[in-house]
């Protein structure tokens, strides 16, 4: 109930009570409020006892581990979450494969993942696409299920594509709808915007959320700047948003060329053969 109220002090202080009983229950959870205030160091350790304990807390554990630097052992838990079918691991081992450089292998897990289900597999291939200036055919359907969940990150993404292309309008109408869903890059891309339009005060204020997140004050903001008016989470969901195409290159596809040739030569054989 203190968790659910945001008063984190007085849920740790009954969580700790709770662990002398020697359940893991109360240890993980004093884990998650711990994370909660950003002492991972406390919070791995409190995962690390409920683990011992019999509570299956590995991916919360690896999450702490990876956040304090430690990334072979997060690395090892992710790895024996992966055997287990486990997609939302085998998709943060398609990051770590990323990192490393090994982009072929890091998609070929998000593949993995995205067939089981994961929305942020499906971010991870949809990105490709926005990277590709919407050219890759192959993940577009990946990006579109995105989209359509409204994955903060793949929109706010989208709007960073529509601002480079000077669709300043477009691009805030998509930084909204992830703000509102909690995307901390979003709110940034907001302030910047603001300032851009000479409202400092505005901009400081976007900018001030991102580093706290507060979805009462981002709704707030949303409720008196939002070029959507006065909308609740329904109306954010039911906005449609389109995936832009490729861009035209003007130029004739070599596939083109090659059917011409087919074309003439059978024309060439039909007349003179």
């Amino acid at each position: 109930m203190y968790v659910a109220k945001g008063n984190l002090a007085k849920a740790k202080e009954h969580f700790q009570i709770s662990t002398a009983g020697g359940l893991p229950a109360p240890f993980g959870a004093l884990a998650e409020v711990a994370e909660m205030q950003g002492d991972l160091v406390s919070a791995e350790s409190n995962f690390a006892q409920a683990a011992q304990l019999g509570l299956d807390v590995r991916w919360e554990l690896a999450r702490v581990m990876a956040g304090l630097g430690k990334t072979v052992p997060a690395r090892n838990i992710y790895e024996e979450l992966a055997k287990e079918n486990r997609p939302e691991a085998i998709n943060e081992l398609g990051l770590f494969l990323q990192r490393e450089g090994e982009h072929r292998q890091a998609e070929k897990r998000w593949k993995q993942a995205a067939k089981l289900g994961n929305l942020d597999a499906k971010a991870n291939l949809g990105r490709i696409v926005i990277h590709s200036n919407f050219k890759n055919r192959r993940y577009r359907h990946y990006l579109n299920d995105a989209v359509d969940a409204r994955h903060p990150g793949i929109i706010n993404m989208l709007g960073m594509s529509l601002a480079e292309n000077g669709q300043l309008d477009e691009a805030q109408r998509l930084w909204e709808i992830a703000a509102a869903a909690g995307d901390e890059n979003a709110h940034r891309n907001l302030g910047k915007l603001a300032r851009e339009s000479g409202d400092e005060k505005l901009a400081l204020e976007w900018e001030k959320i991102a580093d706290t997140p507060n979805a009462e004050e981002t709704g707030r903001l949303l409720e008196q700047h939002s070029l959507l008016g006065k909308t609740d989470g329904e109306d954010l969901n039911r906005e449609g948003l389109v995936v832009p195409d490729a861009p035209s290159s003007g130029k004739t596809p070599f596939w083109a060329y090659w059917v011409g040739f087919l074309l003439v030569s059978g024309l060439f054989r039909y007349f003179f053969l």
